[in-house]
């Protein structure tokens, strides 16, 4: 059930530079069709509005209930009252759903000044990690060609090589997936890597596009190339 207070959760948090899509409750709806369970937990400012909180997926795995918060939690990480607070919430909250663990990834940097930040509110590192420990980040506020000169010769080689061959990319509509589900399928057959059902990218798609993410397609005079998955949250697009 996606509420009043889960819709005001995704307001807020699309507001927060910090905010990232694995903490929007509409992500929440779509793991819990696949196996999983939710719960919110806020803090409320002097005012009743939203002040820090974590989207919490609950999963019972190896006889064990983990509680676990994608890239959350939400939180000032230099207010150290409220960062306590927060975590004493989730904390009770997990204890509440029956779990054993709970596990967090913030979305912060993995810096050794962040790894004593986290060491000062107890926490401690955990040997495996669910989401990438790293990733790549482009300033996309830079003109195109600045964008460009940042990358591999290779890679502005095929850029310019799609537009001069007029490869055209466009927003999918959902009579698209099948098309997606096809391009998935072959690219984790081709890469060996392991791809979700036809089933969780149609869900994902009702619950996300257009609102949180977009679906582009990639096609050569008709024909499907390429697809990706971009989803906003923050002050950050996300590629899937």
């Amino acid at each position: 059930m996606y509420g009043d207070h889960d819709r005001a959760w995704d307001g807020w948090l699309a507001a927060q530079p910090a905010g990232h899509l694995l903490q929007l409750r509409r992500w929440a709806q779509l793991k819990e069709q696949f196996g999983w369970r939710s719960r919110l937990v806020t803090l409320t400012d002097g005012r009743g509005g939203i002040a820090a909180g974590a989207s919490l997926l609950l999963r019972r795995m190896a006889g064990l209930t983990l509680a676990y918060a994608p890239r959350g939690p939400v939180v000032d990480w230099q207010d150290a009252g409220q960062v306590r607070e927060l975590l004493g919430q989730m904390l009770a909250a997990s204890r509440a759903e029956g779990a054993a663990v709970l596990k967090l990834e913030p979305n912060l940097a993995d810096t050794p000044a962040h790894r004593s930040l986290l060491a000062g509110y107890g926490l401690r590192p955990s040997p495996q990690a669910i989401q990438p420990p790293s990733t790549i980040i482009v300033d996309i506020s830079l003109p195109p060609d600045a964008i460009l000169a940042q990358m591999k010769s290779k890679w502005r080689y095929n850029v310019r090589l799609a537009e001069r061959k007029e490869v055209r990319v466009r927003a999918m509509t959902r009579g698209d997936l099948p098309a997606f589900h096809a391009l998935m399928v072959a690219t984790g057959q081709r890469d060996q890597f392991a791809v979700h059902s036809a089933a969780y990218y149609d869900a994902a798609f009702d619950l996300l596009a257009p609102e949180h993410a977009v679906y582009l397609l990639a096609e050569y005079a008709g024909a499907p190339l390429a697809a990706i998955v971009v989803a906003l949250a923050g002050d950050t697009a996300i590629y899937l």
